[in-house]
């Protein structure tokens, strides 16, 4: 059993977590003992849609003993129980889902604030059950001539949730979640409930845009990359690669050709939306590649072609390495060519946690020649991606995840504004200490005791 205050308050903390924003919550409860054994969700992690899949509902319904109800709504997010449920009230009864909060508190339960596309699980829940009904209303479950010799599969349709009268549609789906199981308990049949959404809201949906930097109390700001190109590719389990950019630069720096900090060659990488096309991956890995064919500059044509290798890890996916093919397809001396030039991150981090996607406003990387000692004439050559946004794993719709951005979470700005509050606490740190050893007189004359007297010595 858990209070309202421990169901809402959790859900309102992991709200303001940023990585539940684009995940639906779904919340679970059954009069019989079968949530008991189930593990409890980890309050940081979002849950794959698999892994909800086989850990939670797998063990429950693949070989079900009692029949399951789905209280699917169009929307839900957890920013609905801020707002609707009275979490701030100690005495709250629940707000708008005053029935959900009496049947957790009275069954076992289980609350899943992170979950990525529930809907998308609740489709497979069909294949496990023989008898499948939907309804709208208790009405129409009134009317359901329900086999309850056998578990069954109950999807309970409710009203769709408009912004304009939100809390009071909310409150009337929440009537019909109680009115559903007032009437199955009245018929004594055994039941595991789940109350979740199709999505998590048209308020909370994500564009594809990203931002330049990280804004401190900025109210809004205006994305820069609008003019760029989106580019979709179907991986082979099925799944989808996203990625956005608005455009490329190489900078080629060759020591036999030109010395000094100007580039030999400078190619300006326009994409297309079907720059990423020859891109393919699997459950586990992946490779993006970015192929800019025909890239003129003068005479020349030249093919640039950047290969980044991803794996995928549970709670992260990682870019293990990124590689650059610059072929010279009708340059007379052919000296200018990159095969498999390794591009040197630096500090950058590219690892990117569960279910996020990665944007970095100006991506430079140059060509490690110190690993590859074939290269050192090339030292100093670089590319650079501007407004380059990937996800190659987790893509929860038509929208990027929220991005990690490659900026450093220490900038500029935060280093200032520690090393000068670390100079002033030195300063008043050390100050105080020389004012706690200033030594005093410690020996006065007593008006009423014997003078003290100093002798001196006759020189």
């Amino acid at each position: 059993m858990f209070m309202l205050m421990q169901l809402f308050i959790f859900i309102l903390t992991l709200y303001h977590a940023r990585a539940s924003e684009l995940t639906v919550p779904v919340l679970m409860w059954s009069p019989e003992r079968s949530l008991s054994h189930l593990p409890e969700v980890r309050a940081h992690e979002a849950l794959k849609s698999d892994d909800f899949l086989n850990t939670y509902l797998d063990p429950l319904m693949k070989t079900p003993t009692e029949s399951a109800v789905i209280f699917l709504q169009n929307k839900l997010h957890v920013d609905d129980f801020t707002k609707f449920a009275d979490v701030y009230s100690l005495k709250s009864d629940g707000g708008s889902f005053k029935n959900i909060k009496h049947l957790m508190d009275n069954h076992f339960s289980l609350e899943f604030p992170k979950v990525v596309d529930p809907n998308l699980v609740l489709k497979k829940l069909k294949s496990f059950y023989k008898d499948v009904y939907t309804a709208n209303s208790v009405e129409d479950v009134e009317n359901l001539d329900l086999n309850t010799q056998n578990p069954f599969l109950l999807i309970i349709h409710l009203k769709p949730i408009h912004d304009e009268e939100q809390e009071t549609s909310i409150a009337k789906n929440d009537e019909t979640i109680g009115a559903v199981s007032a009437y199955l308990q009245e018929r004594n049949i055994k039941y595991t409930a789940l109350f979740t959404g199709e999505s998590a809201g048209d308020a909370m949906a994500d564009t594809i845009v990203s931002y330049n930097n990280r804004h401190l109390l900025e109210v809004s700001a205006e994305p820069s990359n609008v003019n760029g190109t989106f580019m979709n590719v179907s991986r082979s389990d099925g799944g989808l690669m996203y990625v956005f950019m608005r455009e490329g630069q190489l900078c080629v720096k060759n020591s036999t050709t030109l010395s000094g900090p100007t580039c030999s060659l400078n190619l300006t990488l326009s994409p297309t939306e079907t720059t990423a096309s020859e891109s393919y991956g699997g459950n586990d890995t992946a490779t993006v590649i970015l192929l800019f064919a025909n890239v003129t500059s003068g005479d020349d044509i030249y093919d640039v072609r950047i290969i980044m290798d991803v794996v995928n890890f549970p709670d992260r996916w990682v870019m293990t390495s990124v590689t650059l093919n610059l072929t010279a397809l009708n340059r007379h001396d052919m000296n200018t060519s990159l095969e498999n030039a390794t591009l040197n991150r630096d500090t950058l981090d590219l690892t990117v946690p569960f279910p996020y996607s990665f944007h970095c406003t100006e991506l430079t990387m140059y060509v490690d020649e110190v690993r590859q000692k074939d290269l050192k004439e090339y030292k100093g050559t670089f590319i650079t991606l501007s407004s380059f946004q990937i996800q190659p794993f987790n893509v929860p719709g038509d929208y990027f995840f929220h991005p990690q951005d490659c900026v450093p979470y220490f900038t500029t700005g935060i280093w200032m504004a520690l090393f000068s509050s670390a100079f002033l606490l030195a300063i008043l740190f050390f100050g105080t200490i020389m004012v706690l050893n200033l030594s005093i007189m410690d020996r006065y004359d007593d008006p009423k005791g014997k003078t003290i007297v100093v002798n001196q010595g006759a020189e």
